[in-house]
């Protein structure tokens, strides 16, 4: 088994990742990366996914990691893949998911794939 882990680790280039503030991604088709996004579910909270071309991007997986004690926020991280040339529009709205509110907070991303 570690060699077979061992042989892994060398196949590929980490995936990238990517926080609040960057908000414009370049990526290769059929690359995964990251977006990681402070959150905390135990208040209702959560970011919800809208991707605006599946066909270029799309949610492979969305997560919660909790951070130090119970009931303190932690981080929401989104897998995307690219899975083909073009551009799309990721945008995520902090909210509970039965009482949106207008004032919700929103971000948003351009994702080229070349």
């Amino acid at each position: 088994l570690a060699a077979l882990a061992a042989a892994l680790v060398g196949c590929g280039k980490a995936e990238a990742v990517y926080g609040r503030d960057d908000t414009s991604i370049s990526v290769n088709s059929g690359e995964k990366f990251t977006i990681k996004l402070d959150a905390n579910p135990t208040t209702g909270y959560e970011w919800n996914v809208s991707v605006s071309d599946e066909s270029v991007v799309t949610l492979e997986k969305s997560e919660y990691q909790q951070g130090g004690a119970a009931g303190a926020g932690g981080t929401q991280v989104l897998v995307f893949k690219a899975n083909k040339a073009g551009t799309a529009t990721i945008d995520l709205v902090y909210q509970r998911s039965w009482e949106p509110q207008e004032d919700d907070e929103r971000l948003q991303y351009t994702v080229t794939v070349k």
